[in-house]
């Protein structure tokens, strides 16, 4: 049995088990089941280029993307069970890919993913294209520092200190400078919006460093320092009813987690 199909196998264990803790932990914080399920809660924006490398649908208007940003695919999954509760604790993802000859600032160091660390069901979405020899070795691990770094942001258009908008910088948790001939890759954690946020009419974008920006860890956060992109509303939209949903989870979790802390705490000083 070879690697990949091991892999195959225990997620397909992990899922189902999940899966059934979620479920029973949810009915007893008294929360419906996801208006999404979680498999399904992924959304992807692409130029007409990208569609056609990878045979993928044509873009709808929408959701149509240009170089050189060339595709962006937001995406729910499951980061880690929590300790207290028992559930899944889940995290949002933005893949972005834009072309390699944009002069993009990356993690200063980062370690190459292992072979048994590599999840290829997240560029399953790309019809397998991207070669098997690529994916093991090519895509780095960033270290937690690229988030002072100021790698990514996501921002409203022209923002500024101290006036009404939107600007959060987030974590590179992978990248590759070029996972196939003439794209890079940049896999970003994100806080997962609010459900405003995403039904909102603001015009959010994506901001990626430029190479010859200052180091905002010493120095002052330069706007002008970045590259770009409108981010298609439709991105966010879509998992709008999703984040409702876990926006409420993470308030009656919040709930549960005081409940459980203060019993505890109590069993402790009667003791």
């Amino acid at each position: 049995m070879n690697w990949i199909l091991r892999f195959a196998i225990a997620v397909v264990g992990l899922s189902v088990m999940l899966a059934s803790r979620s479920a029973s932990a949810d009915k007893k914080l008294s929360l419906p089941e996801p208006p999404i399920p979680v498999r399904d809660m992924q959304v992807a924006a692409y130029s007409k280029a990208f569609a056609k490398r990878f045979n993928l649908p044509d873009p709808k208007p929408q959701g149509e993307l240009h170089p050189p940003l060339h595709a962006l695919r937001f995406f729910i999954d499951v980061l880690h069970i929590d300790p207290v509760l028992g559930v899944p604790a889940f995290g949002c993802t933005l893949q972005a890919y834009f072309d390699m000859a944009l002069d993009v600032a990356y993690p200063t160091q980062g370690k190459t993913w292992a072979r048994d660390l590599y999840m290829p069901q997240q560029q399953a979405w790309l019809d397998n294209k991207l070669g098997s020899n690529r994916l093991p070795d090519q895509i780095h691990i960033a270290r937690q520092e690229s988030l002072s770094y100021g790698l990514v942001a996501i921002a409203s258009p022209n923002y500024e200190w101290n006036k009404p908008g939107v600007f959060g910088t987030h974590l590179v948790r992978a990248f590759d400078r070029e996972l196939v001939p003439g794209i890079s890759y940049y896999e970003i954690g994100l806080l997962c919006p609010r459900p405003a946020t995403a039904t909102s009419e603001v015009q959010l974008e994506l901001w990626l460093k430029k190479l010859a920006a200052p180091d905002f860890r010493t120095e002052r956060m330069d706007f002008d320092a970045f590259h770009k992109f409108p981010i298609p509303k439709a991105i966010f939209t879509r998992a709008a009813p999703w984040l409702a949903w876990y926006d409420d989870r993470l308030t009656k979790a919040g709930i549960e987690r005081a409940r459980i802390g203060r019993e505890r705490q109590s069993g402790e000083q009667k003791r």
